[in-house]
């Protein structure tokens, strides 16, 4: 990534786990939370599960949202 090459990360479903550890990973970027959302979804756009929750779970967007506090 740091080589600016792409990287496919995917789990089962590729929404809640794949995102999740994207979501950290853009927030270890420089991204505050609702940035990394916003770019999740434009990472996913056109793609059939582009209008799925993501990440899926409330803990999981807890997850993203300390991270993000801990970073400021």
């Amino acid at each position: 990534m740091d080589a600016g090459r792409v990287v496919y990360l995917h789990c089962w479903g590729g929404k809640g786990r794949t995102s999740t550890v994207v979501g950290c990973r853009l927030i270890d970027t420089g991204l505050d939370y609702e940035a990394a959302i916003a770019r999740i979804a434009e990472l996913r756009a056109g793609t059939r599960k582009a209008c799925d929750p993501c990440p899926e779970t409330t803990n999981q967007h807890r997850l993203l949202k300390e991270r993000a506090d801990r970073r400021r």
